[in-house]
């Protein structure tokens, strides 16, 4: 992951790296995850400093947290799709992403109540 995004994630706030005009629906998305509980799928095309941009596929799934104060926590998994002759050896440093699909996946607990324009 790190020489993927060209950073160490660990212990950063995603929140923090989303642009303010999608921070809201990230926020409402990652609780769905947690308050339904539901997976989800997306396709993710990156840029990145070089110029060079890939895709990815990213699920992402609820784990519960046993300390009241947390919510939950959410198992990311990701890889790679297609990309443009980039390897991990790049120098390149993660700039943007946008979201080309998403969908819900339901755990058993349904995804229909799940806010409409997340969907």
């Amino acid at each position: 992951m790190i020489k993927r995004i060209g950073f160490n994630p660990t212990g950063k706030n995603y929140y923090d790296f989303v642009p303010p005009e999608r921070k809201q629906r990230a926020i409402e998305t990652v609780q769905a995850l947690i308050d339904v509980p539901c997976g989800l799928r997306a396709f993710v095309e990156q840029t990145y400093s070089s110029g060079l941009g890939r895709t990815v596929e990213i699920v992402l799934l609820p784990l519960v947290a046993e300390a009241p104060e947390i919510d939950g926590y959410i198992l990311s998994a990701s890889g790679i799709l297609s990309d443009q002759q980039m390897t991990f050896h790049d120098d390149a440093v993660l700039l943007g992403k946008r979201i080309i699909d998403q969908e819900f996946i339901d755990l058993g607990f349904g995804v229909e109540d799940i806010i409409p324009d997340l969907q």
